[in-house]
This record gives C-alpha cells, structure tokens and sequence, in this order.
C-alpha cells in the first residue's frame, strides 16, 4: 500500500515538474509551439525529419504577427525573438544584458563549433575572441575578401558548366566551395576543392558536421545533463575496456 502512494507521489513530482517547464511561455504571456515531454521541440531534430534551417522557419512563421516565440530546446525554456528592431537592441544597445549564447551542443570535446563566436558567451571568452577577430574584418580586408570569393565562385559556375546535365551532390558542391573560400580567404592557400582531391580541410569539416547515430546520442545527452552524461559514458567505456 505504501508502496503504491509512494509511486504515486513520485509520479505526481515527475508529472508537475514537467508541466511545470512545459508552462514556462504560457505563464510569461508569450506565446509558444506546443511541446512534448522531455524533449521539447525538438522531436523533429531528434527524429531527423528536417534540417535545422527548415525547423528554424517553421518556427518563425508559426507566429507571424508575434515579435518573439517561446520554444523548447528539450527541457529548457529559449526565446526565439524574430522582430528585426529587437534583435539590434538586444545584440547592440542591450548587449550587455544578453552576453551568454545558448547551445544545441553541450559537449565540451567539440572544440570547433563551442568555441566559435556565436558560440561563446561574456565568461567563455567572447571579448577575446572578437578582439582577436577584429583585425581580420576590416573594411579593406573585406573588399580583398570579397575579390577572391567572386573568383571562387565563377570557379563553381564554370565546374558546373562543364557538367551542363549531369546530377550533383548540392551538398558537397557547397562544401567544397565553402573550404575554397576559407582557405582561398582565411589562408591565403591557393586551391581548387571543385575540381582537385579534397582538402584535408575538407575531411575535417566533414567529421565534424557529420552527425552519426552514435555522436548525435552524445549530443542528445549533453544537451539534457553534462553531469551526467560524463559520469554515464565514462562507466560505459570502463565496461567495454
């Protein structure tokens, strides 16, 4: 019997403290996407139904008369502001009071994408890494910038003369001129990743946004408890060893 209340209890908790998270827009009057237990709004994302820019639009135009839409990223309450004004004060004038980012990727081993600078928040190093970045963007080095990447993409467009009527990948077709552009711009390395063997900048951009069942799990898991997520796959990899 006690047995039973207990359950009971402790099911109530769960129940509460869910609905409770669930109601976090509703209770702030702003409106929100309906979410589901546990994962929020992103089932979709985990399910691997649609890219994140599909999703990200979807989202937008679920309110197209709000300046903000409250979401989900699993259990944890974000606010997608879509007004245009308020996202230059709140990036400009108020920046202040929004240093921090939030991330879809908890997991510290991914250097490259939590260590960008739309990843990093004012006590992850924001302030160091724009100062860094400063030199690299200024108004003469953007005009050079935008030279060499008119050259990178007469590059494509002549690449996809010559294959007038053959299928490609758009994806890779993208990548490739992506890496061209980064090291053509960035590197000063001259190449051409449309028609040469890849890049060993390639592969590397490859592995990193390659999500993999078994990677896209470690996300998943980040995401909810970096605690432990740690404590979890440290036992798992003790037991396989």
């Amino acid at each position: 019997m006690w047995f039973l209340i207990l359950v009971a209890f402790i099911s109530l908790l769960v129940y509460l403290s869910i609905f409770k998270v669930n109601t976090y827009w509703t209770r702030k009057c702003v409106p929100q996407l309906t979410p589901l237990p546990l994962i929020g709004n992103m089932g979709s994302i985990i399910l691997r139904k649609k890219e994140v820019s599909d999703i990200t639009q979807d989202i937008y135009n679920s309110f197209p008369n709000s300046r903000y839409i409250g979401i989900y990223q699993f259990r944890k309450p974000t606010l997608f502001v879509r007004d245009p004004e308020l996202i230059r004060q709140i990036t400009i004038k108020c920046f202040n009071n929004f240093p921090e980012h939030s991330l879809f990727n908890n997991d510290e081993n991914d250097v490259p994408k939590n260590k960008g600078l739309f990843s990093l928040g004012a006590k992850s190093g924001w302030h160091d890494m724009r100062k860094r970045l400063n030199g690299g963007f200024t108004p003469n080095k953007m005009k050079d910038m935008f030279g060499i990447i008119n050259e990178s993409v007469d590059t494509l467009v002549e690449y996809l003369s010559e294959r007038e009527g053959a299928g490609v990948d758009s994806r890779e077709l993208f990548t490739r001129l992506n890496c061209n552009v980064i090291l053509n711009t960035m590197f000063g390395i001259e190449c051409n990743c449309l028609k040469e063997p890849p890049h060993k900048l390639f592969s590397m951009g490859n592995e990193i946004n390659d999500y993999s069942s078994w990677k896209f799990v470690r996300i998943f898991a980040t995401t909810i408890s970096m605690t432990l997520t740690k404590v979890t796959f440290k036992h798992f990899w003790t037991i396989l060893s």
